[in-house]
Parts: structure tokens; sequence; C-alpha cells
């Protein structure tokens, strides 16, 4: 098929001016490479750098503890002034702190048997 205004013009000759720029078939893979590889090569992260150590770690949960503590004593202080039983908001305040202490307790515990190893 000509192009009318080029007779010596026809689609083939132009669809091979851009032959070179069409796209690929799709047989083959792009390679991409980086500089390094994943595994042993690669960089670690080192664990503990930022840390605390056991003894810092103790001291903050024990003075965890104590402000928990001390939220339990002015919810039962705060009853006790006004000659009244805890209210629900106040029962599960309560509860969910003494919960927390057990909680810090235990991890305390952990703390101290790892310290002493």
């Amino acid at each position: 098929m000509t192009i009318p205004a080029n007779a010596e013009c026809s689609i083939q000759t132009v669809k091979s001016f851009d032959r070179q720029f069409l796209a690929a078939s799709g047989n083959e893979k792009p390679v991409v490479k980086t500089s390094k590889t994943a595994g042993a090569t690669a960089p670690k992260t080192k664990k503990g750098t930022n840390s605390m150590n056991i003894a810092e770690q103790i001291k903050s949960f024990e003075a965890k503890r104590a402000a928990l503590a001390a939220s339990l004593d002015e919810v039962m202080s705060k009853a006790a002034e006004e000659g009244r039983t805890l209210d629900a908001e106040e029962e599960e305040s309560y509860d969910n702190t003494s919960a927390e202490i057990k909680s810090v307790d235990a991890h305390l515990k952990r703390l101290r048997d790892m310290e002493s190893n």
C-alpha cells in the first residue's frame, strides 16, 4: 500500500523507521544488577546496641510499678475520703492497673533472674 503524497513511501517503509524503538516481544526478561547481594554479604543490624542493659531495665520497671501502685492508692483514697465504694469506672481502672502491676512484677522477676545468671 502506498501513501498518497509520496509514491515511493509505503507502510513498510514507515514502520521500518521505528523498528528499533518497538517494545520487546516479552520473551526475554530484563536484567537488573545490584551492587550488593542479599544474604551474608549484606550489612546486618546489630541487636542490642541501643537497648538498655538489664540493670537499667529493672530500674525503669520499678519506677513504672511505683507509679501504678500510686495510682491504685489514689483511687482507693478518693473513695475512702468520700465514704463510698468504687464506682464501675473506678473498679475497672483498679482491676486493670492491678493486672498491669502483676505483669510488671512477673517481668521484674524475669529480669532479676537474667541479671543473676
